[in-house]
């Protein structure tokens, strides 16, 4: 196969799994932090995930008020992603245990890079005037506060600035690099043998 094939395969691949990673691992979060049911992009996240989620409910029980079900698809895709990319760009077959962690690393990782992301959003949104948005900042505040809420009751706002958002940016990047990057190299080295991740 051409390079230049190869490449856009990939590029479309990775895209595609990742877009569905996202909306899923967004349905999964909302869910976690109780945010609005009835919000227009929570509405339209469930519409988008219902026909997967559902069937699976029938098949996978609740564990206290973990959606059991959102976790093991996330877990699924990622794990057809990587098997997708590994035989794309090196035509084997990985070593499944390597696989298996390489994908809850590169869950981990999407998951950090979602609240990050959404902190960032958030930051910059608080620069415009307060009604100069819509709901979609409601739903931001929903996602980031767990978060940002214990780090102001020790670092209160100073001259009505309100930083925990750095602290918590800061954190959440430590955690990606001290905790998931390992799990992730140890993952690609179990599965291909190899230190780079594709």
């Amino acid at each position: 196969m051409p390079d230049s094939l190869n490449a856009g395969l990939t590029f479309l691949v990775s895209t595609l799994f990742d877009f569905s990673i996202l909306v899923l691992l967004l349905r999964m979060i909302l869910q976690w932090v109780g945010a609005n049911y009835y919000d227009p992009i929570s509405q339209l996240i469930i519409k988008l995930t219902d026909p997967i989620i559902l069937p699976m409910r029938k098949m996978v029980p609740r564990f206290h008020q973990m959606d059991l079900s959102i976790l093991i698809l996330l877990i699924l895709l990622e794990l057809l992603k990587l098997l997708c990319l590994i035989g794309l760009q090196a035509g084997m077959l990985p070593n499944f245990f390597g696989l298996f962690i390489w994908s809850v690393g590169d869950l981990l990782n999407h998951t950090v890079n979602v609240f990050f992301y959404c902190i960032i959003i958030m930051v910059l949104m608080s620069w415009f005037p307060p009604g100069s948005y819509s709901s979609f900042v409601d739903l931001l505040h929903e996602i980031t506060e767990p978060l940002l809420r214990p780090i102001r009751r020790f670092m209160p706002s100073l001259g009505g600035f309100d930083l925990s958002a750095i602290p918590a940016m800061i954190g959440l990047k430590l955690i990606a690099i001290v905790l998931i990057q390992p799990i992730v190299r140890f993952g690609v080295v179990m599965a291909i043998g190899s230190t780079m991740p594709l």
